[in-house]
């Protein structure tokens, strides 16, 4: 997980925190330094772009292509899932509801510590996402440059 942005009540839809997050505009600069298509995945609910992808749907999810984008992202969606599992089970007091209510409790930063936490757990030994997209870029990544960027 590389952004942490928050918090936003629980009835609020996706779109208006996808926008109010800037990861457009990040995914934008990252493609621009790169020199690579940088992109986020959503669900349905969300328009489609050059940095938000999603499920093909119609006739495009017929074509060979088509079915083996949508073979690949739908395993790279369970990857991603289960690392927001794993988030919880690990550092369940981000997940009780009950205990988290906007305005009584630091909800976003006791999330941006639990998820700080499971990346440097996740730099350290791994997990199904980076085996997902690559431990080479865990090989990258050290705790130290992970940090540093992190409290930067």
């Amino acid at each position: 997980m590389l952004l942490c942005k928050g918090a936003y009540a629980g009835r609020e839809h996706d779109s208006p925190c996808l926008l109010g997050s800037g990861i457009r505009q990040q995914l934008q600069q990252a493609a621009q330094r790169s020199g690579r298509s940088w992109a986020v995945f959503g669900d349905s609910a969300f328009g489609l772009d050059r940095h938000v992808h999603r499920m093909l749907r119609g006739a495009a999810k017929h074509t060979v292509a088509g079915r083996r984008y949508n073979r690949y992202m739908s395993k790279a969606r369970v990857a991603v899932e289960n690392a927001f599992a794993e988030l919880l089970n690990r550092w369940g007091f981000v997940g009780h509801k009950r205990l988290n209510k906007l305005g009584s409790m630091p909800v976003a930063k006791h999330v941006k510590v639990a998820v700080m936490l499971h990346n440097c757990e996740a730099i350290c030994y791994g997990n199904q996402a980076t085996a997902m997209f690559g431990d080479h870029l865990r090989e990258k990544l050290t705790i130290g440059s992970y940090l540093a960027r992190a409290f930067a």
